[in-house]
């Protein structure tokens, strides 16, 4: 499947045909098949290979609730697959989490934020980036770690703003997880980008400069 994949990206094939094609979607969404490629990925003696992202997400937590054990927090990431990994090795820690992500029904998701409102004991949740960036208030947390930039720099402000709105009464901390040498370092290109150009349209002597023009 790899070479087809890679055949199919010189056949000038944009990335939604890929998805559609290899049906990419449908299979990340699976579960079962999740599980089977974590497995997949496991050494003979059982034991999963650990990525630094999801070493310094433990460590990050852990730090966090040895000083602050009263204090709660949120993990956004884009991948579902992320958290299966990072839920095997939260468990191996014995460190309780709560999970919310577009894979739930709403009733689902209202317990889960339910819980992690009035549960002094939940006191990490990992939620998923696109179901969880906007319309939920959680201020009832105050630490955020967004496990991987998004392409889009707003998105990630969003999923801050569900911590750092009204009615929050501690200070916010944002952990951002980034390994440079790696494509992240273009994401990040690519917001500032972003944000420079929505900062010149907003800006009214920049625009009235290009009315003069």
């Amino acid at each position: 499947v790899d070479l087809r994949l890679f055949q199919a990206y010189h056949q000038g094939l944009t990335w939604q045909e890929i998805r559609k094609t290899f049906e990419l979607d449908s299979k990340a969404s699976d579960k079962s098949w999740r599980m089977k490629k974590i497995h997949e990925f496991m050494q003979e003696d059982g034991k999963l290979k650990i990525s630094a992202k999801v070493t310094k997400t433990i460590e990050l937590v852990k730090q966090i609730l040895g000083t602050n054990p009263n204090e709660k927090i949120i993990v956004f990431s884009q991948f579902i697959g992320f958290f299966d990994i990072l839920k095997l090795s939260l468990a191996n820690d014995y460190i309780d989490y709560l999970q919310y992500d577009g894979s739930m029904d709403i009733t689902t998701k209202n317990d889960c934020i339910n819980a992690f409102y009035k549960d002094p004991a939940k006191k990490l949740l990992l939620l998923s980036l696109k179901a969880g960036n906007v319309g939920l208030t959680l201020t009832c947390a105050n630490h955020v770690i967004i496990a991987e930039p998004f392409w889009n720099p707003y998105v990630e402000k969003q999923a801050q703003d569900r911590v750092h709105r009204i009615s929050q009464t501690k200070e916010v901390y944002v952990h951002r997880l980034l390994i440079s040498g790696t494509i992240e370092d273009r994401i990040m290109e690519l917001q500032k980008e972003k944000e420079e150009l929505v900062e010149s349209a907003l800006d009214p002597n920049a625009r009235s400069q290009i009315g003069k023009l």
